[in-house]
């Protein structure tokens, strides 16, 4: 499974989804960059088919989630932890929260127990830099995506064994952009070809 972060535009989105990219992520939250104003979201979703949808959000996005949840349906949420452990409002979807960097085995434990009172589909995303780190965390690994932080670290290691159990990949739009403009296409379909 791949999930590919904060898509801004159209174009990125049908890729994804004609790559079969099962999750697709929009932020709204205030001072990201990539975010998008609500409007702009159901637009882009409405051209969509087959990935679910994610809505990124913060503390201060609120109204704006809220407003996405009464004009459009869409899988679930996902937020830092950081936002999750202030207690922000979280609608009745799945969580996806992503770990801090130096999050460890019982903490991503608690929170996922956590999040999956809330929603059983719910998961973690955790940053890696290599597949040692994971060897405590494969107790959760069902309900954990991999954020690594480059193309080659993602490529070199999506097939390690300690990998294989895993929920699945997440794509974090920052770290496969082509010049600053849209998502790296030949990286992303690289890493899926070799993820098959």
């Amino acid at each position: 499974m791949f999930k590919v972060s904060s898509i801004n535009n159209l174009q990125d989105a049908r890729y994804c989804a004609a790559e079969a990219i099962e999750f697709i992520g929009f932020s709204v939250k205030q001072g990201d960059n990539q975010a998008l104003i609500p409007q702009k979201v159901r637009e882009i979703t409405g051209w969509l088919f087959g990935s679910k949808v994610l809505i990124e959000y913060d503390s201060h996005a609120i109204e704006s989630l809220k407003e996405l949840l009464n004009t459009m349906p869409f899988y679930g949420v996902e937020l830092s932890q950081e936002e999750w452990e202030k207690g922000v409002f979280v609608p009745p979807l799945p969580v996806w929260v992503m770990l801090n960097d130096s999050c460890d085995f019982q903490i991503a434990r608690s929170i996922l127990q956590e999040i999956r009172q809330h929603h059983s589909d719910s998961k973690v995303i955790l940053r890696i830099e290599t597949p040692t780190s994971l060897v405590e965390m494969e107790a959760i690994q069902s309900s954990v995506l991999l954020h690594f932080p480059s193309p080659s670290l993602a490529k070199k290691h999506i097939n390690h064994p300690l990998v294989q159990g895993f929920a699945g990949i997440y794509i974090g739009k920052e770290t496969f952009m082509e010049s600053g403009e849209g998502l790296d296409y030949d990286a992303i379909g690289e890493l899926i070809a070799l993820g098959a």
